[in-house]
């Protein structure tokens, strides 16, 4: 899986959505956590976070790779916890702009899956890289050609029930001793000793499976903990400290290279966060809650 810096795109038009966002305190009294329904398909993929979400009268737990199938006038709605943070990429797109063929396909798949290693999973994040590298006026049409080629591998996604993917039981079992442990983590060779791998093995897996190293996915991770912290009132030394950071430097270093601000200058919108809202339709409740 390629790693990337989430963009935090917002682009709506008619019964469309492309939604990408990362929130570092959940709302949990939202109105996603309200049971409800819409006209359009919705494709909403799990990054980060903890909580189950419902469709119909069935309930999911959510790992990052899971994705939801939600068909049009079936309610749902979000069971979020405020322990971590949440990522997550929505798509919404109408019925009546389906081919037979789609059409068909869907209604022959499953609620939900995990696709966090598979085609599917990857064409999902590869919406941030059309969103960085497309000019403004083309990324809606960009989006659409994304979303029949993201649908097409739905439709042909096969899960693997045989559990003989160990390479991919393996890296879960990494990035959940890293979620769960991420601010005792202080170098790699602590890592390796809690996991019981080689420095080697555990960068080789890593690596493959994640596209990036383990020790820069970890300090990605602890600055999203710190700016939840700063958020919060903590002073960015604080932060720096109780996200895992051994040094103030590196952590400057890692956060204004991520969020384009420093630590102490207290901007809670990414630049890509606001060049989004830009894009919004002028009644952009029409859509609705995720």
């Amino acid at each position: 899986m390629q790693y990337y810096i989430p963009m935090n795109f917002d682009v709506r038009s008619g019964e469309y959505l492309f939604k990408h966002a990362a929130d570092d305190v959940p709302q949990i009294d939202s109105a996603h956590h309200i049971p409800h329904s819409h006209h359009s398909f919705e494709l909403y993929y799990f990054i980060s976070g903890d909580g189950e979400y419902y469709v119909g009268d069935e309930a999911y737990t959510l790992y990052p790779g899971s994705i939801l199938l939600i068909r049009p006038g079936v309610k749902h709605h979000l069971h979020i916890r405020e322990t971590e943070p949440y990522e997550r990429i929505v798509i919404r797109f109408p019925e009546n702009d389906l081919t037979e063929v789609f059409r068909e396909g869907l209604s022959k798949k499953d609620n939900f899956y995990f696709v966090r290693n598979s085609e599917v999973g990857k064409e999902i994040l590869q919406l941030d890289v059309h969103f960085s590298n497309i000019v403004d006026n083309m990324i809606l049409s960009t989006f659409k050609i994304a979303l029949h080629l993201i649908l097409t591998y739905i439709i042909n996604f096969q899960p693997d029930k045989s559990g003989a993917n160990k390479e991919n039981d393996k890296i879960t079992r990494v990035v959940d001793y890293i979620d769960h442990h991420l601010t005792a983590i202080d170098s790699l060779e602590s890592l390796c000793g809690a996991l019981h791998m080689s420095k080697s093995a555990l960068s080789k897996l890593f690596t493959s499976e994640m596209g990036v190293s383990v020790m820069r996915y970890i300090r990605y991770k602890k600055c999203v903990t710190a700016r939840a912290l700063l958020q919060k009132g903590v002073p960015p030394t604080t932060a720096c400290g109780e996200a895992g950071f051994n040094d103030y430097s590196s952590f400057y270093r890692m956060y204004t290279r991520i969020y384009k601000h420093a630590p102490s200058q207290g901007k809670w919108t990414l630049p890509a966060i606001e060049e989004a809202e830009n894009r919004k339709s002028s009644h952009p409740d029409q859509i609705g809650p995720e």
